[in-house]
This record gives structure tokens, C-alpha cells and sequence, in this order.
């Protein structure tokens, strides 16, 4: 049967004296791994684990995460990458959702795993690679004393999980992947194939293991050709270039913004002439920075596309052809792509569209989610989320997530192209953009810009490069500069995150005040001749209440009078409840709801009152869609 831990077995038989695996300052061979898997796979099975069950890897780059991965796979489990950065919401739900009967981690990483011991429900044991291991909690190495190294038979079919990988999560709730030996074996063949992958090869690896492109390309490349990993712990630039240098490394691959770190090195002079492949994926390449780099390298980047449900390669440029800056090229061989119109059906060339793939290495679903599992295969393809269009020659380009196309009123506003536009401005360093709710327009497109160290710009001069580059309704209409983006493991930017809109986005800018002597009559006249619907009531310069054109009408009609004779005094709403400008719009509706209001003066950072903020412009805003209100704070 040919899987995974057969194909690295037969690999380290191959190529046994040769270094698989350099670490810091310790080389490991390919028949040290071996072994060591090996006799790590005998461990696990005297602890309980057997075929088909689930063993949690959480820990950073390392040759423990290797061996752990090999001998999971060996004694018949399903290896769980997590993600480093996680914490407790997220190892509480991925430990219990994939049902692990086991976690192996690092010593820097055993507390948040010690964090939430009490509410795993099936692990019966926490293995920890330190060379010290608390009570309660195995040591990695002393488990495996005793057991020798003799080859295990495979115990694995093509079509048995290999990994359970959970998505990043950018949208929810993470799901977890079922990718099996022949997902990954497909893929990494092929890719060997158009790629030109050997064991002459050195590839520099910076990527994380737990993720799928670190994982499903380099380390499984590693069992599958035989080439020598250069491992990093975690990408530093200055180091990369040094260690490229240094072990004259011919492969790199990275995900866009190590590219954008790479070019910001102060150093003019770098030797990466031993690299004859860089490749990038997991995130679009801003075409700026491919251009940018080939100009500083000399070397044209070489982009691809996809997924963790995919294992995870869809479409690449070709290694030896035409590559198309802004494209992830065609799909590889053997995967078919297709672009759907909202209906299911195929579009022609130059259309936008969701894009479809079928393939061997299109996962089997998602682990206990039947319901998504069936969406996500709707029509017999599997449909990614994401938006595409093909051009005639059959090169994919990436336009953005499907959930993440912007509407604002009426048009579409595709988030990539806006981002590819402000990006070529030559003080950005980086750039998201979101739709955000609006009253009136239903979406705004709000772009959030990282400026690059030492530059200074104002919101106009890049809303004046947008409108030289962009059709009006694409242009953002909020600009926020920010110090970072933050991002998933793989250089996703965390829409879900930018995109919580915040009170300064729907509050009224025009501010208006009123002395609290003044009569209700002469109020609502100003009202209208200012054309807002509250004003701000003062007594001299300090603000004490609100009142709103409603305030005033009720109190008119009920009285029966013109309101000549009513001061603000007696229908303003006090206590002055403000909120900040920078708050989460959420919080600005429990508020409301506490106080009973339907306005909130909004003050900015250094207290003043800078606009108003309508129940009304809330509810419009969020007409059909969910906003969870905090109950208390």
C-alpha cells in the first residue's frame, strides 16, 4: 500500500547517510528520522493509539515535529496540526472537535495546553518535547526507551486520513480538513514533476510546519524526493538571506509578506544566485512587490494557488515558461478548474466568478460536518470561496474571498483590486480592505494602510491616488492608518477582525450645539436650516445633554403649543452618555440599550465631542445581518 510514512521509509532507505534535516547546529540524517519515527510510532501504540485515531501536534518548527508527524502516520493515526498562536477558545474547540486521544507539544507551548487539560474530553495523554516533563505529562524522548527501530508495516491505504488540518478560520469557526495519503501523495508528486524538485535540492524552510503549505509541500517533498531542509524555527529575514548564502540553498518558498520583509533588508548586496526557485502562495501577491523583488533579485517569483481542502496546490505558474505577474497560473496536472456564476454555471473567459475544483487531491470533507460538507460539494465540485476569473489562456487570476466581495451601492467592489492599487503607492508597505456597513449605501469599502518605516501620509493624498486609479464607487471612502495587519499563520489578513465596524464609521461628523436656554421652537428651526437630527445642549461651554428633533416634536404635540415657551432644559436626555470614537459598534448598542438612548455623542481621544451616533444609522446599517450585543461590559 502506498501512503505517506511508506513513501518517507522507502526514501530514507534511498538516500539513509543523507541529511534530511538541518537544525541550528545539529544535522539529521534520513535514517536518524527514520529510526527515531519508527520507534516514536511503537510509543504512541503502547500508549493506545491506534488506527484511525487523532494525535494533536502543537509546537513550533523543529525535527520533534517531523518525527512526531512520521510516526503518527506509522503506527496508523491521523496527525492534527495546530497552529502555534493559539490559545484557549481555539485548542478547546479543535482538541475535542477532532477527538485527539493524545497531544504532543513543546515546552514553551505545554501551559496553554496545561490551560485547558480539565475540559479535554478524549486525550489521554500530553507528551511534551523538553527535556523535562512535569508529573502527569510523558517526556518525547524517554517514551520511546525500549523500542527499537525495526520497520514497522505499513499499516495505511490511499484513501485513509493522513491529517486532519483546520482551516485558519478567517470567516468562523475553524473546520477540520479530512485529507488523506493519496490528497497529499497526488499533489507533492505532481508538484515535483512541474517544479523540477530532486534530491540535488536545498530548500529553506521558514514556513511553519503545523500549516498546510509547510507541511503538505516542503516536509512531505522532503519524504517524497529526498532533498535536505534547511529548518527555521520562525522567518527572520536578515537570517534567511544569510542561510541562502551560506548552505547555498536552491529553493525558497514564502508567502507574500516574507517577500516584502526580504526587500525591506537595508543591505543593497545579497548572494541568492544558488536559489533557482522561489515560489509563493497562501496569500495574493501584490503585483508592486512581484515586480520589486525581480528588480532587486534579478528573479521572477513564481505564484501559485491553494488550499488546505486541497493539500494543498491548485494552479502554478509554470517553472519554465510564461509566468503572469498577478496570476497563480493555470491548475497543475490532473486538477481541473472551473469559474460559477451564482447560479452553478460555467462562465466564459474574463468573467468573475466562484472557483471550482475536482481532483485526487481535493480532501474527502470536513470532520463531523455533514451539512458543510455537502455545501462545500454542491454540484460535484468543490466549491473554495474564492473569486476568480480565468483569461484565454487558461491562467487562474485571484480576485478575493467570496463572503468578502463588497457592495456598496449596488456595484461590486472586488477587495484585491483596490488593494493592488493603493499598494503601488510608494509609501504603502501594506494594505487591507473591507466593506463595512453604511446606511445609505448599504457597504462601504474601507481600505486600513501600514506605511513603510519613515513615511508620512495623509488620508487625501491616497484617496487622490485611488481616484487617479480607481472608478469612483471603488474608492474607499474611510481610510485608517494602521501599525500592522494583523494576519493568519499563513499571511492572510483577518477580514473578519478589520472589518468589525467601529463607531467613528456610521457616527454623524456634523456636530452641532445649542444653549439649554434656548426655546424648543427656536431648536427644531435650527435643526432644519443645519440639517441634523440632534444637537449637542450646552450650559456656557460644557456639554450637559442631548435632544433630538423627535424629543422636541412629542413635547410640542403634547403640549400644544409651539414650543416657544419650552426650554431645552426640560426635554434634553441627561445624563450625557458618550461613547469613543474608536469603539466597537456593538458596544455602542448595549450601551443605547442600557441607557435607553438613541443617540450617543461620540468623543475622540482627547474627549472632545466629534459626531453624533443614531440608533436609527445602526439599524439600517445592520438590517439583515447579525450583530452580537454585549449584555454587559
Amino acid at each position: 500500500m502506498v501512503s505517506i510514512d511508506s513513501i518517507f521509509s522507502s526514501t530514507a532507505k534511498r538516500f539513509h547517510a543523507k541529511v534530511a534535516l538541518k537544525w541550528k547546529d545539529k544535522d539529521y540524517t534520513f535514517g536518524e528520522l527514520d529510526s527515531l519515527s519508527t520507534r516514536f510510532a511503537k510509543a504512541l501504540s503502547a500508549l493506545g493509539v491506534g488506527k484511525g485515531d487523532r494525535v494533536c501536534i502543537f509546537m513550533q518548527n523543529s525535527p520533534e515535529f517531523a518525527i512526531a508527524h512520521f510516526g503518527i502516520l506509522k503506527c496508523g493515526g491521523v496527525t492534527v496540526p495546530l497552529n502555534v498562536m493559539y490559545r484557549k477558545h481555539e485548542l478547546r474547540h479543535m482538541i475535542n472537535d477532532s477527538g485527539a486521544s493524545a497531544v504532543v507539544t513543546s515546552g514553551s507551548n505545554l501551559q496553554f495546553v496545561q490551560e485547558v487539560m480539565k475540559d479535554l474530553k478524549t486525550v489521554n495523554a500530553v507528551i511534551v518535547t523538553s527535556e523535562r516533563s512535569p508529573e502527569g505529562v510523558k517526556s518525547f524522548y524517554r517514551i520511546m526507551d525500549g523500542f527499537d527501530d525495526a520497520p514497522l508495516p505499513s499499516v495505511n491505504a490511499e484513501e485513509d486520513l493522513a491529517v486532519i488540518c483546520y482551516t485558519s478560520g478567517t470567516t468562523g469557526l475553524s473546520k477540520g480538513a479530512m485529507l488523506t495519503h493519496r490528497n497529499f501523495l497526488s499533489n507533492i508528486s505532481t508538484l515535483a514533476e512541474i517544479w523540477e524538485l530532486n534530491e540535488n535540492d536545498k530548500v529553506l524552510m521558514a514556513l511553519p510546519m503545523f500549516h498546510i503549505h509547510g507541511l503538505g509541500i516542503v516536509v512531505h517533498g522532503m519524504a517524497y524526493c529526498g532533498y535536505t531542509v534547511v529548518l527555521h524555527e520562525r522567518f527572520d529575514a536578515a537570517k534567511v538571506l544569510e542561510e541562502i548564502r551560506r548552505e547555498k540553498c536552491t529553493v525558497f518558498m514564502g508567502v507574500p509578506t516574507m517577500y516584502i520583509k526580504l526587500l525591506e533588508e537595508k543591505s543593497t548586496f545579497h548572494d541568492v544566485s544558488s536559489v533557482r526557485l522561489w515560489t509563493v502562495g497562501s496569500a495574493p501577491m501584490p503585483v508592486e512587490a512581484f515586480n520589486k523583488f525581480k528588480e532587486k533579485f534579478g528573479v521572477e517569483i513564481l505564484e501559485r494557488y491553494g488550499m488546505t481542502e486541497t493539500a494543498p496546490v491548485i494552479t502554478s505558474n509554470p517553472y519554465r515558461g510564461r509566468r503572469k505577474p498577478g496570476s497563480v497560473g493555470p491548475p497543475i496536472p490532473g486538477v481541473e478548474i472551473t469559474i460559477l456564476d451564482d447560479d452553478g454555471k460555467t462562465l466564459p473567459p474574463g468573467e468573475v466568478g466562484e472557483i471550482a475544483v475536482r481532483g485526487p487531491n481535493v480532501m474527502k470533507g470536513y470532520w463531523n460536518r455533514p451539512v458543510e460538507t455537502e455545501e462545500a460539494f454542491s454540484g460535484g465540485w468543490f466549491h473554495t470561496g474564492d473569486l476568480g476569473k480565468l483569461d484565454v489562456d487558461g491562467y487562474l487570476t485571484i480576485v478575493g474571498r467570496k463572503k468578502e466581495m463588497i457592495i456598496a451601492s449596488g456595484f461590486k467592489v472586488f477587495p484585491r483590486e483596490v488593494e493592488e492599487v493603493i499598494h503601488q503607492h510608494p509609501k504603502v508597505k501594506e494594505v487591507a480592505v473591507v466593506g463595512i456597513p453604511d446606511p445609505v449605501r448599504g457597504e462601504n469599502v474601507k481600505a486600513f494602510v501600514v506605511l513603510k518605516e519613515g513615511e508620512k501620509a495623509t488620508v487625501e493624498e491616497i484617496e487622490e491616488h485611488c481616484r487617479r486609479n480607481l472608478a469612483a464607487f471603488k474608492v474607499p471612502r474611510i481610510f485608517e492608518f494602521v501599525e500592522a495587519i494583523p494576519r493568519t499563520a499563513s499571511g492572510k489578513a483577518l477580514n473578519r477582525m478589520l472589518a468589525k465596524v467601529k463607531v467613528k464609521d456610521l457616527m454623524e461628523k456634523s456636530v452641532k450645539s445649542i444653549d439649554r436656554r434656548t426655546s424648543a421652537y427656536e431648536a427644531g428651526k435650527y435643526m432644519k436650516e443645519a440639517n441634523v437630527g440632534s444637537l449637542i445642549v450646552t450650559d456656557g461651554e460644557m456639554p450637559i445633554g442631548i435632544v433630538t428633533i423627535r424629543d422636541i416634536l412629542y413635547k410640542v404635540i403634547s403640549i400644544g403649543s409651539l414650543g416657544k415657551d419650552v426650554s431645552l432644559s426640560s426635554i434634553m436626555s441627561t445624563p450625557l452618555v458618550t461613547v469613543d470614537a474608536e469603539e466597537d459598534i456593538a458596544k455602542a448598542a448595549a450601551i443605547m440599550r442600557q441607557w435607553g438612548v438613541w443617540r450617543l455623542p461620540v468623543k475622540d481621544g482627547n474627549g472632545q465631542i466629534i459626531g453624533v451616533l443614531s440608533g436609527t444609522d445602526i439599524f439600517r446599517a445592520f438590517a439583515g445581518r447579525k450583530m452580537d450585543v454585549p449584555t454587559s461590559f
